[in-house]
Formats: C-alpha cells, structure tokens, sequence
C-alpha cells in the first residue's frame, strides 16, 4: 500500500519513485513485524538448482546437501522445513530408497490394487535399492517396468507411472543415473510447480506446518491421510 499523501507525503529520504510500505492500526502506525515474517520472507528468486553434489553420500548428508540447494535456490526457511519433514517420512534422505514393503517381501494392497513385487516379481530378486537402481540405470531392468512397478522410489518416493517415466526421462536426458541428487532436486522442482496449492505454499508466508501438510495433501497425494 501507498502511504497517505495528506499525512506524510514524502517520508523518509527518499528522491524519486519508490513504494512506501506501513501497517496502521486505527489510524496508527505500528511496527509492520508484527504482522509479517523476517524469518520467512516470500522468496524472491526464480528456485534454480546450482551446484548440487552428487557425491554425497548416507541419509545425514544427503539431509544436509538438500536443505543447503533449496535455501540457495530461493525457499524460505519454513518452506525448506515443510519439504524436508516430507522427505524425512517419504524417502528418508536416500535418493535410492525402494519403498520398504517391497524390500521386505512384503506384498502391499491400497485401495484393492497390487503393487510392487505382486505386479513385477523382479523387484524382488534384486536383493538391495542399489541393484534395483543400477538394473534401471543399465535398462536390464527396462523403463516399462521401472514406470509401471508401483514401487515408490527416491526422495520423493515417486510411484504413479506418469511421474516415474518423468523422472526416468529426466535422468536419461540428464545422462545420470535416476538415483542422483542433483536429478531428484532438479525434477522436483521442475514437477511441483505443477502442482498449484503446494506451490503457493512454498512461495507464500505460512508456517512450516501450514507448508508441509499442504505439500503432502497436495503434490504427494498419499494413499493415507497426513
């Protein structure tokens, strides 16, 4: 908002065209901190990924890399919060995580469908993520099977066809492996802009929770409630 020209028409030193902002309660001005975050301002960079190391390596530093690319990147603390929370849960800091049900021969069912091993008996002779991921990277395990197992994978744990053949396209467009940092980040944030209510939570001034929730509602689509 413009300030009130009657009241002070050129506060400050200010020489040419500017915007003044202010907050008054009543007729009154207050201390606008009062009512807006310093600690969570709205980002103001176009989100772009630089210097993401694909050499990390284990959960703790993998946890630590993203939250260093995605407040360089441009996210608010409480964004960056609200993404990692989500990634805890989901991925568990390693970008080559096959959903735990199918490494544990366990058969899942959501919804009445079949998933994982019970679609594809494969998965479950790969014996750990890391051969499952290099069966993808080397195409012995093909792309059609990698899109349509069902079986969440990476951070994110992505698991509807339509955004595995997304990630998988992205990765062999990248010439990197599917299980690379810098390719789970960067189609990330390509795919969640998408998405427009989590998007507008992670670019608005809302707390850590209000962000997260909305981004596990939203851009996850969980078969559980969050």
């Amino acid at each position: 908002e413009g300030g009130d020209p009657t009241l002070d028409p050129n506060p400050g030193s200010s020489t040419g065209h500017h915007l003044h902002f202010e907050i008054r309660l009543n007729g009154t001005q207050v201390d606008p901190l009062e009512y807006i975050s310093a600690e969570n301002p709205r980002p103001v960079s176009t989100f772009g990924l630089i210097g993401v190391n694909d050499d990390v390596s284990g959960a703790s530093e993998t946890k630590s890399a993203v939250c260093e690319s995605l407040l360089n990147a441009g996210f608010s603390k409480n964004a960056v919060a609200g993404i990692l929370g989500n990634i805890a849960s989901e991925g568990a800091f390693r970008t080559n995580n096959l959903e735990d049900c199918y490494e544990e021969n366990q058969c899942c069912k959501i919804n009445g469908k079949n998933y994982g091993f019970c679609v594809h008996p494969e998965i479950k002779g790969f014996g750990s993520d890391s051969l499952y991921t290099a069966g993808v990277d080397s195409g012995a395990y093909p792309r059609s099977k990698f899109v349509n197992d069902w079986a969440g994978y990476g951070l994110i744990q992505w698991t509807y066809p339509t955004r595995k053949a997304g990630l998988y396209d992205f990765a062999k467009g990248q010439n990197k492996s599917i299980a690379a940092l810098s390719v789970q980040l960067a189609y990330f944030l390509q795919e969640v802009k998408g998405y427009s209510t989590t998007w507008k939570y992670l670019q608005g001034n809302y707390s850590a929770y209000e962000i997260g929730y909305n981004f596990c509602v939203d851009y996850e689509g969980p078969a559980f409630p969050c």
